[in-house]
């Protein structure tokens, strides 16, 4: 699937909306950060600051680009959670759009050019389109209206012919498509050359609009030597939009894109000629960027794959004024338009073979070769210009497609004495970290990231090179190294993890106890939940005493349960129920009650219910002793107790029949429970309790 093309029939809104995402570069979606480093598959949220297969395509462009000096990387906006990774992060964040708000306000603009002419602009509402909508009436906008009205003004005019121009192609706004009204020109504008020669624009203009490019193409033709230097240039230009449109008519389908077996050829140069003379012609001129802009679209029509690679390679070395689109948008419109279809043995610039490289390193999904030496090999003379990225290409190559690290150590320089680092300069480091990592070699590892750290660097450097430090300390048992006070490791998200998910005890309680701001609330939280559902019930009361009172409009809220005194089975607040259950672990109404209080706040999807996956900070052993409490194993040892209140048991038979409700699948722990066994529990509760309001309430098993 490709982007609807701006120059293509209008389309609907909503079917743009559905069709214009970007479907080759990355292909999950709803996904979720993962904090780790080394990593060689493909995820859209996951991104890294360095030059990782990884990565999807977009990210590696635009990093490439800041290796090229083409686009510099500016610093990230402030992360929104303490809880979510500054590194890796969503793609999105390298590929923002920048500020796009025009110098001057249009509408203002054209109200100063009507008032002249004793016009207002009044309730004037020009056509909107979707941001990716298809349509040559783009262009038929308040800038090209204004554009039209002042050359109008720096004419010979009279007022009559000015203003009856100004009125002619403020009408036209409205036209897109056959059928539209047409314009009536006045004889009185054909009394004079210059006069018959604007008119003459309109006409075309509005041929154009309308579709009628036959008309268009003859209309603007007539005004190639126009003496007014505005109409000169501008048909110049629309020139070569006709002809581009007229290429189009013959390509694309009934949903606006294109099938280019069905290109006219003669078509297609004829448009690519003539936007090419429009350049010669007009170095400088006022549509220079948007007239190389079409001749992308029509190389990439033609599926001239060469001659659209270099376009690109001329639109980084531009200024953002002579770009057509932005350094996002031109990224998008590569990685959908060339980087997927152009064979390898056409790919020469060493920022595309660099990405189609990374691309090819990724761990596959399908039985293939990862990037075969020879065919890198093969792309060295492409290299002779960058020679320090195809040196990392190749230890690339060693170490994800050969997984040869000692072999991808030896192709890395060391590291630098001073810094801060450049993208490709920070990559070789990183790459030379995880390729002792993969050794085994933590010391050393750990060594080189500190080093890496001292020599500063972006903040999403920094963050990536604590995120490798902090892994490699968590994996070799030095944790307390991390929150040491000369640790170099001051990044919350990364603390907050590790505190969360493998502290013990003691360190959570000395780091809440410094903590200050917004780290306060996980932490306390982290602690609290720990003590509740691992056991340690009078460590909770001290903690809640210590480090309360809890706010009832936040997280720890959960905390300030005020039991159920209301329900059909009555349960202290949370202070009383861990009182209780300090004085005796095993009493059956208790443990009830703590399964009610987990129940109630769908504790068991809290983020630390499950563990962190192993290959991830905080994915190491868990230093917060006790087992996790299990709802249903609270139930089932309720169950198994003979001398229990008939009420608990009654109820521990209810709701461990409840923990299958309503489709057969646990919701309360992850054992797998037969149903057999559920009807059993079913049946028990009916024979030994009948008259309980549990068995009353009861009406099935899952």
């Amino acid at each position: 699937m490709r982007s609807p093309i701006p120059n293509a029939p209008s389309l609907t809104a909503a079917l743009l909306l559905c069709l214009s995402a970007p479907t080759s570069a990355s292909s999950d979606y709803g996904c979720a950060s993962v904090w780790k480093l080394d990593a060689e598959q493909l995820s859209q949220c996951n991104s890294w600051p360095f030059l990782s297969p990884a990565n999807d395509s977009r990210v590696n462009i635009r990093l490439l680009l800041d290796v090229q000096g083409a686009a510099v990387l500016a610093e990230p906006p402030q992360q929104e959670s303490l809880l979510d990774p500054r590194v890796p992060f969503d793609m999105q964040l390298l590929l923002a759009d920048e500020d796009a708000t025009s110098a001057t306000d249009p509408r203002a603009e054209l109200q100063a050019l009507l008032e002249p002419l004793g016009l207002d602009a009044g309730a004037l509402d020009p056509q909107a389109f979707a941001p990716d909508e298809g349509t040559r009436c783009r262009s038929n906008d308040l800038p090209s209206t204004n554009a039209f009205l002042a050359a109008v003004a720096q004419s010979t005019l009279p007022l009559d012919g000015r203003r009856a121009l100004a009125e002619l192609r403020l009408g036209l706004l409205t036209t897109c498509g056959p059928g539209d009204p047409s314009l009536h020109i006045p004889e009185t504008l054909r009394a004079s050359p210059e006069g018959a020669a604007f008119a003459d624009y309109l006409l075309a203009a509005e041929a154009f609009y309308q579709g009628d490019l036959q008309r268009a193409e003859e209309g603007f033709a007539s005004l190639r030597d126009a003496e007014q230097p505005w109409l000169r240039e501008t048909a110049r230009y629309l020139q070569g939009r006709v002809g581009l449109n007229q290429a189009l008519e013959t390509v694309l389908d009934e949903y606006g894109y294109p099938e280019t077996e069905r290109l006219a050829a003669t078509r297609a140069e004829a448009a690519i000629e003539a936007l090419q003379a429009y350049l010669i012609d007009y170095p400088q001129g006022r549509y220079f960027a948007s007239a190389r802009g079409l001749l992308r679209k029509l190389y990439w029509l033609k599926g001239d794959h060469p001659a659209l690679a270099a376009e690109f390679v001329w639109q980084w070395q531009q200024p953002p004024a002579r770009r057509n689109r932005s350094v996002p948008q031109l990224i998008e419109e590569l990685d959908g338009k060339l980087l997927f279809d152009i064979p390898a043995d056409q790919a020469q610039d060493p920022l595309l073979l660099g990405v189609l490289d990374l691309m090819a390193l990724r761990q596959p999904w399908t039985e293939r070769e990862r990037l075969p030496r020879a065919r890198l090999e093969q792309q060295k003379r492409f290299f002779i210009d960058q020679p320090a990225l195809y040196r990392y290409l190749e230890a690339a190559q060693r170490l994800y497609g050969e997984q040869d690290p000692q072999a991808a150590l030896g192709l890395l320089p060391a590291l630098p004495q001073s810094g801060p680092l450049g993208t490709l300069a920070f990559s070789e480091q990183t790459l030379r970290g995880l390729a002792l990592e993969r050794q085994g070699k933590a010391e050393e590892a750990a060594r080189h990231w500190r080093a890496l750290l001292a020599l500063g660097g972006s903040t999403l450097q920094r963050e990536q090179t604590q995120l490798a430090l902090a892994m490699t300390l968590e994996r070799s048992g030095r944790l307390a190294e991390v929150f040491a006070a000369d640790s170099p490791i001051d990044s919350q998200p990364i603390r907050l993890q590790l505190l969360r998910y493998v502290a013990d005890p003691a360190l959570l309680r000395e780091q809440l106890r410094r903590s200050q701001g917004a780290a306060r609330e996980p932490l306390l939280y982290a602690l609290l939940y720990k003590d509740l559902l691992r056991g340690h019930y009078a460590d909770f009361v001290r903690d809640s005493a210590e480090f309360g009172p809890l706010p009832g409009d936040s997280s720890l809220a959960v905390f300030a349960w005020q039991g159920d005194t209301r329900g059909a089975y009555r349960c202290p607040d949370l202070q009383r129920l861990a009182e209780q259950l300090a004085a005796d672990p095993q009493q059956p109404a208790a443990r009830l009650c703590l399964g009610d209080w987990v129940r109630t706040h769908d504790l068991r999807y809290s983020p630390l219910a499950q563990p962190v996956s192993a290959n991830e900070l905080g994915g190491g052993e868990d230093q917060f002793p006790g087992p996790r409490f299990s709802r249903l194993e609270a139930y089932q040892a309720v169950i198994a107790t003979p001398d229990a209140p008939a009420d608990d048991r009654a109820y521990a038979l209810y709701r461990a029949v409840y923990c299958f409700a309503p489709g057969g699948s646990n919701d309360c722990d992850g054992q797998d429970i037969d149903p057999a066994q559920r009807k059993a529990w079913f049946h028990q509760l009916k024979r030994e309790y009948p008259q309980s309001q549990w068995a009353q309430a009861l009406k099935y098993y899952w």
